[in-house]
């Protein structure tokens, strides 16, 4: 399991460069508010998919994921001390983050393509029907800034300017939107073993715009100790360039372009 500051980075996704100013209102929102949590970008969503809203009046408190979490094993639908719950075509969806101007919530793991609707409530006050579409997979990694991917070693530490991603060297990626694992993942439930995507077939990870290699893939999938969070292992190639660009693709839907992962050509 990945130390608490992974935790809080990752499974949270409150990257600084993305916040809003809290507000104390009845929940307001659009379709347009309604982002993947690792691309940070509207549009469509995947099951078992940590996704955010932004908004006004979503929670009387501010309330997170924490040690209880990590020690129960199981994500709440509604934070004690908080109004806030979200629904998807009246299905709860379990909560890693609440505050009067941020949600952070999964994608319930077992529905299925189509466009759906969500609610918000706080207490008995309801926010806006928003209709939402949702795809098998929806491919995003998780930054730590608008350009930079987050990659660990294989040893945990991140990659970064002084520690650099080298030549033939195992990273870890991070993202959201792989869809549906084998075994399935149960709604709200953290993952306590390893559990690979179903479209592995088509499942590529891109390194300058290039795929790269099937064997150099060790794993897709689910994310241990963690609740709609993947990981990604590979081997980077001995020969690649620098800036080293790194998007990943799922049958068609491919992650955004512009973001990189620090590393040297210097074995």
């Amino acid at each position: 399991m990945m130390r608490l500051p992974i935790w809080v980075a990752l499974l949270l996704s409150i990257p600084a460069w993305a916040q809003q100013p809290p507000a104390l209102n009845s929940p307001s929102y659009t379709q347009n508010s309604i982002v993947h949590a690792a691309t940070n970008r509207p549009g469509k969503l995947a099951p078992n998919s940590i996704a955010t809203i932004y908004g006004k009046g979503l929670a009387t408190a501010t309330m997170a994921a924490g040690a209880k979490e990590l020690i129960t094993g199981f994500l709440p639908s509604v934070y004690p001390g908080s109004c806030t719950s979200v629904f998807i075509d009246n299905i709860s969806a379990p909560l890693l983050f609440v505050s009067p101007g941020q949600v952070n919530f999964i994608v319930p793991a077992n529905l299925r393509p189509g466009v759906r609707v969500l609610k918000v409530f706080c207490d008995s006050i309801t926010g806006p029907k928003v209709e939402v579409e949702l795809l098998d997979a929806v491919p995003g990694l998780f930054q730590s800034d608008p350009s930079t991917v987050i990659a660990t070693h294989a040893n945990g530490e991140l990659c970064t300017l002084e520690k650099p991603a080298r030549p033939g060297e195992v990273i870890i990626l991070y993202a959201a939107g792989l869809g549906q694992t084998a075994p399935a993942s149960i709604t709200g439930f953290l993952a306590v073993k390893a559990a690979g995507i179903e479209r592995q077939a088509d499942f590529q990870v891109l390194l300058n715009r290039r795929p790269l290699a099937k064997e150099a893939i060790f794993y897709a999938g689910v994310a241990p100790g963690f609740a709609g969070l993947y990981q990604i292992n590979v081997r980077l190639p001995i020969d690649f360039q620098t800036p080293l660009e790194i998007q990943i693709k799922v049958g068609e839907e491919t992650s955004p372009e512009g973001l990189f992962t620090p590393a040297s050509t210097i074995p």
